[in-house]
């Protein structure tokens, strides 16, 4: 199933939950992922996929992590379609394998580890009660059935014994293997929700969703002994409970004010009578968890997590990477063909953007003047902002059960309109008949029809823009664009992409493995090769019609693979909430491999010499493995046995690396990448703490070591500055490419003495950049470039695309020719990859339109070199089919001239520039893009994505 991923929850957060240290948080959404985060720094460490089903089939609703961290238990609306019942999971959490499933369950609305970690308690929906299980085998060891509604709150206190709540109205308190102790309604409301012991077991805090109110209870008789003061507060619930470790109360829910959005309340007093107020969220909260050493951290629907300490600062808030297109009915703009949009990308419509899908650029700032908003006044409906009975002239348009409607865009020719609602985009006509409803993964915040009525346009709720033809409302394509509006994929419901640069990571695809195992997940820049088709995808729009844009394109065709679990049968008691993910009809027959280091774990501390590292590979096809590379920091380190393995089966490995070949860092990243042939596993790493340990010895010799440490030698700068200018083929011709190199590499040579304590540049030039003497110099390198030095390579000249394959042109190219004459993005990828140490490839493909070559694909290239190359950062002049311009006021191009100024600290007029004395990588980036665009008059647009996980360094000193 083809899906959006962005690092971050895209739909609610539905549970959080925590181990007894306070070290891990997990949380589970209706993402239908579970993803394991490091309390301390909010980074992610896993994301773990149970096998998913179309519409709501594997949506998480529940999660608990066990005391000590090792397992995580998760469930929600999940195994249904091929068991007809519920499941839950259990995953390891330091290897994400998934280690256990329960079924044979109803839907499991909550979770909780007991705290000696002998039990897991599960809450269930329905009329279906709670049931205990032993986490020795996961057998049943208690149930109680006796309930009239779901339960939505569940949670062990110290000494063991089990508080719950339900819908039906009562609290229930139970001790040993579910033994009941006491019932009693609950005082304020008759939905009881989220239920809490405190500290020392004496008491419970109830949260309701019906009340704005919070009880406290006595334990173990369930008296109300008194609540929580919400004087002043109007509008909402405070169904989410907990108590601090120091014993404060803790409240939040759908309660909100534009003030404060929707906060969490802290009564700290013995009466509960005054209240501190603590930012949290703007959408509801949906999770408080005490932590061990004071503070809490929560989990809110917008979805966002963060910690506050015992002192009660907010030391952690983990927001989204989706756009908030909240508020955005009169934001959202289209072209009047539909092939532009603009949107905010904050809630309300701040920090505006706009898209144009022919040019494949997402573009900060106001949209031009021709795009209009949606028109919500041309026909008499009303009633249909945040309503369940819309109305057309006064008569109301029907909806499912529990539908909401969002928003309104009435067609130009006012004979029909579409009503944007929680699951459908749904088309009518003006007599208020429905004409077609196309399901939704998300909420449609805002949608809009372009003018010519050939397309519909939908804002949703999970951060994507979708595009639909209006005639039927068959799908054609999906934006997403990250929060901060750097980064974009756009794709068709079969999977053809187009991306910015270092963005293929942002959609995959999720194949299931069975209901007893976890998913993979195949980024699509894995399979770039066949789904990687910017053509297609900016056909779409144009044709209406995939199949006649993949004609045209000459896209190839796959036969469908058979789906990995059965159809989906009827479920009566699952409503149809979210439809089906569209799924994809073109599995290739070999999937990529797969990858886990099984140990060290993320944020442990390792000291004892050598480093040993576990490792698992796996071959979802049965093909074999071809390779395992291990890389520290970005850079490769030893590549590593992968031996036979046969179908869908782990082999594991263990691999030794001496220490002190090891960065003595806070957090140094391990990672992982298998290949077979040409396809990569999706790279696998973790973030440990080096430590070393000195002997008797070393710690006399301390001193010694310490200057021997000042006196090591610096890094040697390797450069190879290639520019051709005049090629041997007369119709090739540029003017500044020869002098890019020769400049380049005169300003490089400067470095010597400062970072470097050798420069080696070599330069070839127009005759002597031949296809031969290029590859005998990297080669070259390759014998001499140790880990420690520092490689640039410098390309300048004409690029071209065959087969949808770069070559860079050296001078004695033959068009006709390319694959034996030209320099190809494989071979360069794999001549840089064989460098030791860190790689700066910049590579500044000029105008070819004179030379009626085809316009490479810079993006493309990018992509394929950070991914498959290690240890290279990219620097591209340009991005996309767009042209490198040069000038003869600049003697250079716009890219080189951008570079030499950095360099150099001064710009083409001489003036001094502010970069800083030393050039780091992310600041030559920032420069690069900055100026260049600058220079051009924003006409060329630099590419250089994060060049992960190699560490930010200085690579210069500006002379």
């Amino acid at each position: 199933m083809l899906r959006l991923e962005t690092g971050t929850h895209t739909a609610p957060i539905r549970a959080v939950a925590t181990d007894a240290a306070g070290k891990f948080l997990a949380t589970v959404s209706d993402d239908k992922t579970l993803r394991l985060w490091m309390l301390a720094t909010g980074e992610r460490i896993q994301i773990l996929r149970p096998p998913i089903g179309p519409g709501s089939e594997g949506e998480l609703k529940a999660v608990a992590l066990s005391p000590d961290a090792q397992r995580v238990v998760t469930g929600g609306w999940t195994g249904y379609t091929w068991e007809n019942a519920n499941s839950f999971y259990v995953f390891e959490t330091a290897t994400g394998r998934l280690v256990r499933r329960v079924g044979g369950l109803p839907q499991i609305y909550r979770l909780a580890w007991s705290p000696d970690g002998s039990y897991v308690a599960a809450g269930l929906a329905g009329a279906n009660g709670v049931r205990l299980f032993a986490t020795t085998d996961w057998h049943e060891v208690g149930r109680d059935a006796d309930y009239a509604a779901p339960i939505y709150g569940l949670s062990f206190d110290a000494a063991g014994r089990l508080a719950v709540s339900a819908f039906d109205g009562y609290i229930r308190l139970y001790g040993t293997k579910l033994r009941p102790l006491a019932k009693a309604k609950a005082p304020s409301g008759t939905r009881p929700y989220g239920v809490a012991p405190n500290p020392d077991g004496s008491a419970l805090a109830v949260g309701y969703n019906d009340a704005l109110a919070v009880d406290i209870l006595s334990v173990p008789d369930l008296r109300r002994v008194g609540a929580a003061s919400v004087a002043g507060l109007t509008g909402g619930t405070l169904s989410q409970v907990a108590w601090s470790r120091e014993g404060a109360l803790l409240a939040g829910g759908t309660h909100w004010s534009a003030a404060t959005g929707s906060p969490i309340f802290r009564w700290a007093d013995s009466h509960w009578a005054k209240r501190t107020t603590l930012t949290a969220a703007d959408a509801t909260l949906t999770g408080i968890v005490p932590l061990a050493g004071g503070g809490f951290a929560y989990a809110t629907a917008d979805p966002t997590f963060g910690r506050y300490d015992a002192q009660l600062n907010r030391v952690l808030d983990r927001p989204p990477d989706i756009a908030d297109f909240r508020g955005q009915i009169g934001t959202l703009r289209l072209s009047a063909d539909g092939m532009r949009v603009s949107f905010g990308l904050e809630k309300g419509g701040g920090k505006p953007h706009w898209f144009d899908a022919d040019a494949r650029r997402l573009i900060a700032g106001n949209p031009p003047a021709d795009m209009r908003p949606a028109d919500t006044d041309g026909l008499a409906v009303g009633d249909w902002r945040n309503g369940s009975v819309p109305r057309l002239s006064g008569k109301p348009i029907t909806l499912k059960k529990n539908e909401t409607s969002r928003s309104l865009a009435i067609a130009p020719d006012r004979r029909s309109f579409v009503l944007g609602t929680d699951w459908y985009l749904r088309r009518f006509g003006a007599d208020g008949g429905e004409v077609w409803s196309a399901p939704l993964p998300a909420p449609a915040w805002a949608i809009g029809i372009s003018a010519d009525g050939r397309l519909a346009a939908a804002a949703l709720g999970n951060g994507t823009i979708g595009w639909y033809r209006y005639a039927d409302g068959l799908p054609l394509l999906s934006l997403f664009m990250t929060r901060d509006g750097t980064r974009w994929v756009l794709w068709t419901p079969d999977g053809y992409y187009d991306a910015s640069a270092g963005r293929e990571d942002l959609i995959g695809w999720h194949v299931n493995r069975g209901p007893d195992q976890a998913a993979d997940w195949v980024e699509a820049g894995q399979l770039r090769d066949r789904y990687y088709r910017p053509e297609l995808v900016a056909t779409v729009l144009h044709k209406l019609d995939l199949e006649q844009g993949s004609r045209e394109t000459s896209a190839p065709t796959y036969p469908s693979a058979p789906s990995v679990l059965p159809p989906e049968p009827t479920n009566p008691s699952v409503p149809a909430v979210l439809p089906p993910e569209p799924t994809n009809p073109s599995v290739p027959a070999v999937l990529p491999p797969v990858v886990r280091i099984v140990s060290p774990s993320a944020g442990e501390s390792v000291s004892a010499p050598p480093l040993e590292i576990r490792y698992s590979v796996r071959s979802p096809s049965g093909a074999p493995i071809t390779g395992v590379r291990l890389s520290i920091d970005g850079l490769p380190a030893k590549d590593l046995d992968a031996g036979p393995v046969g179908r869908d089966v782990e082999r594991e490995g263990i691999a030794e690396v001496p220490l002190e070949t090891v960065p003595s860092e806070e957090n140094t990243t391990l990672s992982l990448v298998a290949t077979i042939g040409d396809l990569t596993s999706a790279q696998e790493s973790v973030k440990i703490r080096v430590v070393r340990i000195q002997s008797r010895s070393e710690e006399k010799a301390g001193a010694q070591i310490r200057t021997q440490a000042r006196e090591a030698p610096k890094p040697t700068l390797r450069v190879l500055a290639i520019g051709v200018s005049r090629y041997r083929d007369p119709g090739l011709v540029l003017s500044f490419a020869a002098a890019d190199a020769n400049d380049v590499a005169d300003a490089l040579r400067k470095q010597q003495g400062g970072i470097y304590g050798r420069v080696s540049p070599l330069v070839l030039r127009d005759d002597d950049a031949t296809l031969l003497r290029i590859e005998k110099e990297l080669d070259r390198i390759f014998q001499e470039a140790s880990g420690n030095d520092v490689t640039v390579v410098f390309m300048a000249g004409y690029g071209t695309t065959q087969d949808n394959k770069y070559y860079f042109l050296p001078v004695d190219v033959d068009v006709g020719r390319l694959q034996q004459t030209a320099e190809s993005q494989d071979g360069i990828r794999e001549k840089l990859s064989r460098i030791r140490g860190i790689k700066l490839f910049f590579f500044d493909t000029c105008q070819s339109g004179k030379a009626r070559l085809a316009q490479p694909d810079i993006t493309g290239v990018v992509n394929d070199l950070i991914m498959r190359a290690d240890g290279v950062v990219v620097f591209a002049a340009t991005e996309g089919r767009e042209v490198a311009y040069e000038e003869q006021s600049w003697v250079h191009g716009a890219f080189t001239q951008a570079l030499l100024e950095a360099l150099n600290g001064r710009d083409g007029g001489h003036q001094e520039i502010t970069i800083g004395r030393e050039i780091t990588i992310a600041g030559l980036k920032t420069w690069l893009s900055d100026r260049v665009k600058e220079l051009t008059k924003d006409r060329q647009h630099p590419s250089s994505p994060e060049p992960s996980p190699i560490r930010d360094r200085a690579i210069a000193r500006v002379q």
